[in-house]
């Protein structure tokens, strides 16, 4: 009741500001019109300002319409994707096992040298194009060394995570290393956080399946726990052996999960890139003097 009746004295005192500043004892003190920029009606309300050092004087004020709403809602989408790229960046940076020659690669820096190269770059392009959490899709890229299998998944997730995607890209040696690590006291981060984050992560790659030092009893279950943990969400692997090899060295019970109905199989082959450096120019004279 106290309430009420202070609202009521509130609502006298701007009647009668509003009379001696406009001389007009009329409650005619609201107009509509229409917002340019959503067209939704706008009420604009004629009030006596009471305090400060304007008191007493009328101002309008207005209601506010879908735009204002719009650039809210605008602005909350912007923050939300902000935040979501950040985390993506921070999970990749905690948990990635990247070799440092890798560490700046991007489509644009990827060059092929043939047909299966541009292929596997334009299949990678298309798995970003087309990425979506509720259909995973694997793939296995597999072919020789230095062909550039890591430096397109490395670009890939670079692309997704611009997308708020999370990704962790990993060379399974270095994997494997790091959960040796975890034993002792001094670890940084425990197995159960190391397989949390691989298990949850949107996008995972696992690259060098099969590399030397991986087949050991402890890798495989390693990797078996991975795979089986990794089921219904998006993987790539890559790897120097093809699928049949891989179904001998891993056994079915990892190969089977790593390769579904949802999966893509791709071969990419080439020179080597790493040792194009060391090759001896034609012609540079040493082809001779090796014959003589």
């Amino acid at each position: 009741m106290q309430m009420k009746n202070g609202l009521q004295a509130i609502g006298a005192i701007q009647n009668q500001l509003l009379k001696d500043q406009t001389g007009n004892n009329s409650t005619g003190t609201e107009r509509l019109c229409k917002c340019e920029g959503c067209g939704q009606d706008i009420k604009i309300m004629r009030l006596p300002i009471l305090g400060g050092s304007r008191k007493g004087e009328v101002d309008e004020f207005r209601s506010s319409c879908m735009c204002t709403d719009k650039a809210l809602a605008e602005e909350v989408i912007r923050d939300r994707e902000m935040k979501k790229h950040t985390r993506a960046i921070e999970m990749f940076e905690r948990f990635s096992l990247i070799p440092p020659e890798l560490q700046t690669a991007t489509f644009e820096s990827y060059i092929p040298k043939n047909k299966e190269m541009d292929y596997v770059m334009r299949l990678t392009k298309r798995y970003v194009e087309v990425f979506d959490k509720a259909k995973p899709m694997n793939l296995l890229i597999y072919g020789s060394y230095g062909v550039g299998k890591s430096h397109l998944c490395v670009a890939l997730q670079k692309e997704l995570m611009k997308k708020g995607i999370t990704c962790i890209f990993v060379f399974l040696p270095d994997l494997l290393d790091m959960f040796t690590d975890t034993y002792n006291k001094n670890s940084e981060m425990t197995e159960g956080e190391i397989m949390k984050a691989l298990k949850s992560v949107d996008l995972l790659v696992i690259d060098d399946v099969a590399a030397e030092g991986t087949l050991s009893q402890f890798a495989l279950r390693k990797q078996a726990s991975i795979v089986n943990g990794r089921q219904g969400s998006h993987t790539i692997f890559t790897s120097n052996f093809g699928p049949d090899q891989l179904f001998d060295l891993l056994g079915e019970r990892i190969f089977s999960r790593m390769l579904n109905k949802d999966s893509e199989v791709c071969a990419v082959d080439g020179e080597n890139d790493r040792l194009q450096k060391f090759k001896k120019p034609a012609g540079d004279g040493h082809e001779k003097d090796h014959e003589n």
